[in-house]
């Protein structure tokens, strides 16, 4: 409670030298942050309305009144049936505070929903607040660390179950699945995004999805998960190799680890987030692979699986303590295979922590 009241705070003032500003938060994970209702993104629409003084209004559908009143810690929750407009009752709630300008968040709210709500109310001058939203969130707090460690944890234990399928003759798919159950069973919520298993060649695709190839010996064996805990997520990337580990594997291996522990090296307070990128990207250029590295070397994490800030070439956003960024640096030779390994690193005062506590070390399997 008082961890939320802190971020509403923190908005406000950011609203202090804007009168007549208010801030309209539609994204789930914001909604949540900001509130403590923690909800599925659904059809309905749901936002809480912050002015630069005074207490927000959430507004959801009749049928989320209860569980957002239980959870939320805001006072003031409003709600409409399905036969109401509830564009009616925003529109209400922006008049009584009498909103001049509204701050949106274009990166989730539609073009649809945006103009229903400008035809609202005539003449409402409107702003971006998703860059706000994306600095408050940016930096975690202690009780969000801790929900984050919890993820790591359950993403880690979660990783045998997705081996021990690969070394008893599961495809990709099934050890895809294989993991999402363990990491219900485990306590988390769920996966944070779609568990990715791939072998073989398909370890070069830095998206590829989970099919029904089956592991050979030689073939790298990539895994790409995290677990969701209570709304806060996990991210790891860790690649082995199916019972016998080639020359040219192991050379990649080495090079990709080398370059991550010198990305996590330079993931302190202070630095830019090109600096990361940089790190390890020189790493693997100078052993000659640079244009097999075809993605930036990592990514915000938090409530959501990518988020503020992008940790790639030319990146200007300073690190500062409470971030957890992604460190994942990958080589990805088409129709051979690839590598990658990820953790999930805590900016600190000191030396960057790694949440994702589990073994780096080239291990065959099978």
């Amino acid at each position: 409670m008082q961890q939320i009241r802190r971020r509403i705070a923190i908005l406000q003032r950011m609203l202090g030298d804007r009168p007549g500003c208010s801030i309209l938060v539609t994204d789930p994970a914001n909604v949540y942050y900001l509130t403590g209702f923690l909800t599925q993104p659904f059809e309905r629409f749901m936002g809480v309305v912050v002015a630069a003084t005074g207490e927000p209004v959430l507004i959801v559908p009749a049928l989320e009144r209860e569980n957002a009143a239980a959870q939320s810690c805001v006072e003031q929750v409003l709600s409409y049936r399905d036969e109401e407009d509830p564009y009616d009752l925003l529109a209400e709630v922006l008049r009584d505070l009498r909103v001049q300008a509204l701050a949106v968040e274009k990166k989730h709210l539609t073009v649809g929903n945006f103009e229903r709500i400008g035809s609202s109310l005539a003449g409402l001058t409107t702003l971006d607040a998703s860059p706000w939203l994306e600095q408050v969130r940016a930096r975690k707090d202690e009780g969000e660390i801790e929900l984050m460690r919890k993820a790591a944890e359950l993403t880690c234990r979660a990783l045998s179950a997705g081996i021990s399928a690969i070394e008893q003759g599961a495809s990709e798919a099934e050890a895809a699945a294989l993991i999402d159950y363990q990491l219900r069973c485990l306590g988390a919520d769920g996966p944070a995004f779609p568990t990715t298993v791939l072998v073989g060649a398909n370890s070069a695709l830095p998206h590829g999805v989970a099919g029904p190839r089956r592991a050979q010996p030689g073939d790298p064996v990539l895994f790409d998960f995290g677990a969701r805990y209570r709304g806060y997520c996990a991210d790891i990337t860790r690649t082995f190799v199916f019972r016998e580990a080639r020359g040219e594997f192991r050379r990649m291996y080495e090079v990709v680890l080398a370059a991550q522990l010198a990305g996590i090296e330079a993931a302190r307070a202070g630095r830019l987030t090109a600096d990361v990128d940089r790190a390890s990207r020189r790493v693997i250029e100078e052993a000659g692979y640079g244009e097999y590295f075809v993605h930036r070397t990592g990514h915000g994490l938090g409530l959501q699986a990518h988020e503020y800030p992008s940790v790639g070439p030319g990146g200007r956003e300073y690190l500062e303590p409470g971030m957890v960024i992604t460190v994942e640096p990958g080589i990805y030779i088409p129709g051979v295979g690839g590598v990658r390994i990820e953790d999930d690193v805590l900016v600190t005062d000191e030396d960057p922590v790694v949440l994702t506590e589990y073994p780096r070390e080239l291990r065959v399997i099978g």
